[in-house]
């Protein structure tokens, strides 16, 4: 059974395509980086921003850069590592800009953190449709969503942003 699975193992399974996968890791670690951020003080919005940002914009779209091989200190640590830096970059900007909205794509694209693991399964198709469509943009789309800052200015953005929404709707529109 998957949920039996360690979180380096269903990492593993993720980086090869078993969307799953994350759903019980989603479903292990959501409230956890949840209490993390909110200790932090971010407040409700932020730590559930901070929470989607861990699972959808790193985790599942850099999966093809964790190492299968057994690291030593596993899998959560990988992931705590990703939540940790993404609440420093965070308060950064916060920091620079009060006002900087930190979301890559809008919010009806994320399940919230308040989301029963049984609602999360039902919706794993939306998961797979979310994957189909970043593996069918380019790379060079890819890199710009990770690393271009989001924005009303930033018109390479706005570009892979569109491209990426678009293959997302002919994603879905191939779930049955």
């Amino acid at each position: 059974m998957t949920e039996d699975l360690s979180d380096h193992e269903l990492l593993v399974q993720l980086k090869h395509g078993n969307i799953d996968a994350l759903g019980i890791l989603y479903v292990r670690y959501a409230r956890k980086f949840y209490a993390y951020a909110r200790s932090r003080e971010f407040t409700h919005e932020d730590a559930d921003d901070l929470v989607q940002q861990v699972f959808w914009d790193k985790i599942y779209t850099k999966i093809d850069t964790y190492v299968e091989e057994k690291p030593k200190p596993g899998g959560a640590s990988w992931m705590w590592t990703i939540c940790k830096n993404l609440i420093k970059d965070m308060s950064r900007k916060v920091a620079t800009n009060p006002t900087v909205s930190v979301e890559v794509l809008p919010e009806d694209v994320f399940v919230s953190v308040d989301t029963d693991p049984e609602v999360w399964r039902e919706d794993k198709e939306h998961y797979a449709a979310r994957y189909c469509a970043w593996k069918r943009i380019s790379e060079a789309d890819r890199e710009i969503l990770r690393k271009v800052k989001p924005g009303p200015r930033s018109k390479k953005w706005k570009a892979a942003q569109k491209r990426l929404l678009d293959a997302l709707e002919a994603c879905l529109k191939q779930t049955p």
